[in-house]
């Protein structure tokens, strides 16, 4: 899949806020340490690009709830991880590792995601067309898991009705058990009638429960659904009754229209997997502003050290396996040109072809300008000899705030452009209260105005923001890019 070529056919989503979710997490100080760590003689809470190493498994969770939501590209979280940004834990070392370790929690996020996709019951051979019709994204890996566990552990009486069903005896229909549709697990469902059975304990006879099976039932057959319901009871004692009646309905009802219902389930439409976009943060120490105001020709650090720095990180995430490298949040452009010059000696010196290159700054306030003083037109002259695959903006301002840079971007790149703004601008506690169908609204009318070809969320945005964008621009045209002609004195 080449990234080029998707970014002429549609506008492509780039996730949302990886520090957002991690918040959500609630980890300790022992969670960040894991036990690699547990010794550790500084603190490294607040250390996100450790769990790559700590906690894999929780980034990789949250790679997934993205993708899951439409993201086409996922960032690495890497975001810090170069010895200069961690030099604050005394993790120096570790950089090399870090970025590997990111980036095999995002390629393994995908290869599993991408199996899921492209194989209608999950990978391996034998396949069906009959998916998890409608399934939820933003909950079906909790569904999922509660299915497996369910299907090992069933009552007596949906064994005994399961081993009836599973060899096709009633009528030659196929049955599945413990399937998701939307937000529910059917106890037994045969797609190609559509019939429901469930099979109901007595704790389904106190009201409220009443209720929330009439609600459900009610839902299922807005989309269709026939759904029987049959005491545990009945199953047990009165088997021969409960076929006929399932072999009634197998009778009666019609045939459902054949879909491919792997197409219902994620949200990617055509596409049958992700890039992966290694992170490249803008560092914590800056090469134009001094840190001490009373020494303003000051620097804390060079630019070879950052070079240096920014070719370690580099190393690391191509050897993890990232498809393109993203050099993002920018304020300080020659921070970002140091960047640059160490991706191009990375190749240079490796002989490998060089992946694409994704460049976003950041405008800081409403003059326009980046924090070191640039003109968003001035950015883009001084990063375009890198020959990006894209420029964009990202992060210090909300999609309303940065309406009229992107519209100004968009009409001087030659270039794919990307924008991926935060949830808004953050409250007196320093959250972020947009919600995904404000986001998504000023995205939207972005798209529609041929501003942007990558688009997405950067901090506050969760996988439900992610999901609302990707619902709204997914049918619009992506930008075209320019005709650029050669000028010759």
């Amino acid at each position: 899949m080449s990234i080029r070529k998707e970014l002429e056919k549609r506008i492509l989503i780039i996730d949302g806020a990886m520090g957002t979710m991690i918040q959500r997490c609630k980890l300790t100080e022992a969670d960040y340490r894991g036990e690699l760590f547990k010794n550790w003689h500084k603190d490294v809470k607040g250390n996100n690009d450790l769990l790559s190493i700590t906690q894999p498994h929780i980034i990789k969770e949250i790679h997934k709830q993205y993708l899951e939501a439409g993201a086409g590209i996922i960032e690495t979280n890497t975001f810090s991880s170069t010895a200069i940004a961690q030099a604050d834990y005394d993790m120096q070392s570790l950089a090399y590792e870090l970025n590997v370790a990111a980036a095999k929690c995002a390629k393994d996020a995908v290869n599993e995601f991408s199996a899921l996709s492209n194989s209608p019951n999950g990978g391996g051979q034998k396949t069906s067309p009959e998916f998890y019709e409608e399934a939820d994204p933003m909950i079906y890996h909790l569904l999922k898991k509660y299915a497996a566990t369910h299907r090992k552990k069933p009552t007596e009486a949906e064994n005994i009705l399961w081993n009836i069903l599973r060899g096709k005896k009633l009528e030659g229909y196929k049955f599945m058990r413990q399937h998701i549709i939307g937000q529910y697990i059917a106890d037994f469902v045969c797609l190609a009638k559509k019939l429901i059975i469930e099979v109901d304990g007595l704790i389904h006879q106190l009201p409220e429960n009443i209720i929330s099976d009439a609600e459900r039932t009610e839902w299922l057959g807005s989309r269709g659904y026939k759904v029987i319901r049959f005491m545990n009871e009945e199953i047990l004692h009165d088997t021969e009754n409960v076929l006929l009646k399932i072999e009634q309905q197998l009778q009666t009802l019609p045939c459902a229209e054949k879909r491919n219902y792997s197409l219902d389930f994620p949200p990617l439409g055509e596409q049958k997997g992700a890039f992966v976009a290694g992170a490249i943060g803008p560092m914590n120490k800056t090469l134009s502003l001094s840190p001490d105001v009373n020494n303003p020709g000051y620097r804390a650090v060079t630019f070879d050290e950052v070079a240096d720095a920014y070719y370690e990180q580099i190393k690391g995430l191509v050897d993890g396996g990232v498809d393109i490298l993203l050099v993002e949040t920018i304020f300080d452009t020659l921070n970002a040109k140091a960047a640059i010059y160490a991706i191009k000696k990375y190749f240079r010196n490796t002989k490998q072809k060089e992946l694409p290159i994704m460049i976003s700054g950041t405008i800081t306030d409403a003059s326009g300008r980046t924090l070191s003083g640039q003109t968003l037109e001035a950015f883009y002259v001084s990063v375009m000899h890198a020959k990006p695959l894209s420029i964009g903006l990202n992060c210090a301002l909300g999609a309303a705030e940065m309406r009229s840079h992107i519209e100004e971007l968009s009409s001087i790149a030659s270039c794919y452009t990307s924008a991926y703004p935060n949830a808004g601008l953050p409250n007196a506690m320093g959250e972020y209260d947009e919600q995904p169908e404000q986001t998504a609204h000023f995205i939207e009318e972005w798209a529609r105005e041929g501003f942007v070809n990558i688009v997405g969320g950067c901090c506050g945005t969760t996988p439900d923001h992610i999901k609302h964008i990707a619902e709204q621009v997914k049918n619009l045209e992506p930008r075209k890019l320019p005709v650029v002609e050669d000028v010759f004195a």
